[in-house]
This record gives structure tokens, C-alpha cells and sequence, in this order.
């Protein structure tokens, strides 16, 4: 039986709005006097009314900025976003044609959208993209349905998840993701207690229409225990799980599977030539995210470790040419980042600064897979990055102040922000 999972705080918004205004139409004039009842009535002097004030243009509304945590561009100007708008972080999905600067919201007519929510999405091409609404964790949250598109957001049919038989206090949709336009996954967090992260995973044959789960809690194929970053499946029976420990034990979470998800087994993965012992040295705290695969052979994941003792942490590039069987690092520039690859050589790392650095977020390049970095420029936003060519590449960023849209022309060298509004 489960453990009791740990409450996440529920996130409550008022059922209406007060909102106030002004008027700026015609002026009424006060009447005049009226006449002292007398035998005789004086006729009226005439009024002369003064002339009617010309209302003022009423101020045309601001166009809110899209706040937005996910880019693919599909070229210089086309692709897809995800993020939200307004004081109330309504999640949207919208869609640019020039380049990011402007936005045309996408969503799905029926979806549900809660203030304060979030929306996870995966967009595959300028057709077929697939998007889940969710507000914050919490009890209500039973139960999320998938939108899906096959005609670039024109036209959403959705598929309602069944939630009612899991043992679990919320659904909460971490990652969706799709190897080609049938075939997809999602890794849904059920709850949290005592270093588990209590999780299902669905997967899906005919392009989000119908979901069957392959891992949930009393299934116990799948190690509740640690933190669950990702899941990958390179065809319809292999595929990987990574997470972190968080230090509690060594090693790096790490598990696959060659059944399409029936059964799972821990993964051997080389440590690094730089750090021999990180996967067997109780010190060594060891993290794996943004694992993928672009066909069955070609993979790659980024791994992460912090010497317990000196409290140094460094990041390493794994990538596989052969489906997995064997497994190449390289180190990263920095601990923290955000990569992207164009192809098998060309990619980016977006890398912010140390908490106690006075030096801003770093962007390096790579031409050689990753196997060598070279700084191209200092930003002072940080976040995913995508680049839809050579030279056209875009930052999601946040910092301290806000969140801003980054675009290169020039492969990376030189950043402007763009305004990035949508349309209301």
C-alpha cells in the first residue's frame, strides 16, 4: 500500500471580478431654475446650452506580452509557443508568422484553462501538435485531456484521461512526447513522499486518440523510488526512464525497458573519464535530464554530478550512436544550461551564472557534436532555446526582472529582445 503522499498547496482564484470605470460620453447641462409659482407666468427666458463636450478616443487596449517557456520555430518566421499571458498566468498556445514577434493564440476552443495553470506541449511539425492544460497539483486534479491537432491548431479533437483507479493524490502531467505522429508517451506525477516520485506512464498507438497505461504505482514494474525527469522510447519496445536520487544513493536513476514498458531494469551507463567514481561514490550526487532520441539509433542525455564533498558540479553530453548499447561523454562548458542541436554536429548551450557569479548567462556553440565549446556571446536572460537554421535561433528567457523572447540572426553572436505580443 502507499505511503501517504506529501500535499503540494491548492491554488484558489475568486469566482468574479470588481471592475470599475468611466464614461466619456455627452455632458448634460443642469436645468434651469425653475420659476417661483406666480398669477401670472413670465415666459421663459431661453437657455442657450453650451456645446457638448467631443468624447475623447477611448485608449486602445494594451496588447499583453506573451510570457512564454517553450519555443519551436519551424523557420525564420513560422512556428509554435507555449507559455501564458495576463496578470492571472493564463496558459496559452499561440502561433507567430514573423518571427516571434507577434502571436496568434492556437488553443483548443473547449479546453479548460485555470489561471495560474500551466500547459505542457510537444509540437512535432507545423501540423501535428499535442497540448495538456493543468492548474496547480492538488486533489481536484483528477483526470486531464489531451488536445491533439493534425492541421496546425485549426481544428483540436481531444481525449479525456481515466484517472479513477489510480492510487494517487493528483495527476499531474510532467512530459508528453512523440517519436512520429502515432506514436507517443506521457509521464504523469501521481504524488511525492519519503524520495518517491510516484508516477504512471501512458503510451498511445494512434496518435493521442487512446492512452493505455504501462506504469503506475501497483503495477511495480517501474522503481517508485527518486525523482522522474524523463521518459524516451527510441521504437515501440525500447525505451529509457531518468531522474535523480538527490544524493540519497549513488548513482544516476536510469532505468529501460525492451517490452514497450511491461518490465524495467536498471541501466549501466560509462561514467565519465573525468570523474571515474561518480556513479558508485556514495558523495557523488548524479542527475540525468533531457534524454532523447532523434531516430532508433541516435540518442543523447546530459548527466549532471556535484561532489558532496567540495560541493563543485560539473555536466556532462552522453550520446549514443547505436541505440543505446554504448554510450560517448563529453563536458559541458558549465553545470547548468539549456542545449539544443540542429543537427549531429551543429548545436548551442544557453548556461546562466553561478548563484554567487557577477558574470550573466553564456552562449556557446559547438560544430564537432559537442565534443568542443566555444563562448559566442554574454546575455542576461536564460531558458530553452531553439534554433530553426544556422543563424535563426530564440531564447524563452527569464531573469530577475521578467521573462523576455531572445532572437539571433547571426548564429548566436549577437541577441535582441522581442517584444512577443499576442493578439487578445
Amino acid at each position: 500500500m502507499m505511503s501517504k503522499f506529501t500535499k503540494f498547496f491548492l491554488f484558489a482564484f475568486l469566482g468574479g471580478l470588481l471592475l470599475a470605470g468611466c464614461s466619456l460620453g455627452r455632458q448634460v447641462p443642469p436645468l434651469p431654475p425653475t420659476a417661483t409659482p406666480t398669477e401670472t407666468l413670465a415666459a421663459p427666458t431661453p437657455t442657450v446650452l453650451p456645446p457638448s463636450p467631443t468624447p475623447e478616443p477611448s485608449p486602445t487596449a494594451e496588447i499583453p506580452p506573451f510570457e512564454l517557456g517553450q519555443v519551436k520555430m519551424l523557420d525564420a518566421l513560422h512556428g509554435w509557443g507555449a507559455g501564458s499571458r495576463g496578470v492571472e498566468h493564463v496558459p496559452e498556445v499561440a502561433r507567430t508568422s514573423d518571427g516571434g514577434q507577434t502571436w496568434a493564440p492556437a488553443n483548443p476552443p473547449e479546453a479548460v484553462r485555470p489561471p495560474n495553470g500551466r500547459v505542457t506541449a510537444f509540437f512535432m511539425d507545423d501540423r501535428h501538435a499535442w497540448v495538456i492544460y493543468v492548474g496547480e497539483p492538488g486533489p481536484e486534479l483528477v483526470n486531464a485531456t489531451v488536445w491533439r491537432t493534425a492541421d496546425g491548431g485549426a481544428t483540436w479533437q481531444p481525449a479525456t484521461i481515466d484517472s479513477s483507479g489510480l492510487m494517487m493524490d493528483f495527476f499531474y502531467p510532467g512530459q508528453i512526447a512523440f517519436r512520429d505522429a502515432g506514436h507517443g508517451w506521457m509521464l504523469v506525477h501521481l504524488g511525492v513522499g519519503m524520495n518517491h516520485d510516484y508516477v504512471a506512464v501512458l503510451t498511445t498507438q494512434d496518435g493521442g486518440a487512446s492512452w493505455e497505461y504501462i506504469v503506475d504505482p501497483t503495477k511495480d514494474n517501474l522503481w517508485m523510488s527518486c525523482q522522474k525527469n524523463g521518459v524516451w522510447f527510441r521504437d515501440e519496445l525500447h525505451g529509457y526512464a531518468v531522474g535523480t536520487c538527490d544524493g540519497v544513493m549513488a548513482g544516476l536513476y536510469l532505468y529501460d525497458t525492451a517490452d514497450g514498458g511491461e518490465t524495467w531494469n536498471e541501466a549501466a551507463l560509462p561514467a565519465p573519464d573525468e570523474v571515474p567514481g561518480a556513479y558508485t561514490d556514495e558523495m557523488s550526487m548524479c542527475e540525468g535530464t533531457d534524454l532523447l532520441f532523434t531516430d532508433a539509433q541516435h540518442g543523447s542525455l546530459l548527466v549532471r554530478c556535484t561532489d558532496m564533498n567540495s560541493m563543485q558540479a560539473r555536466r556532462w553530453l552522453y550520446r549514443t550512436v547505436d541505440g543505446g548499447q554504448s554510450w560517448s561523454s563529453a563536458l559541458l562548458p558549465a553545470p547548468l544550461g539549456e542545449i539544443t542541436f540542429l543537427d549531429e554536429n551543429q548545436g548551442w548551450y544557453i548556461a546562466p551564472p553561478a548563484p554567487d557569479s557577477t558574470v550573466g548567462t553564456k552562449v556557446y556553440h559547438t560544430t564537432d557534436g559537442g565534443a568542443t565549446w566555444a563562448e559566442l556571446a554574454a546575455i542576461d536572460w536564460s531558458g530553452p532555446v531553439n534554433f530553426a537554421d544556422a543563424q535563426n535561433g530564440w531564447v524563452a528567457g527569464g531573469s530577475q526582472v521578467g521573462k523576455a523572447l531572445l532572437h539571433t540572426a547571426d548564429g548566436g553572436a549577437t541577441w535582441e529582445q522581442v517584444k512577443a505580443l499576442i493578439t487578445p
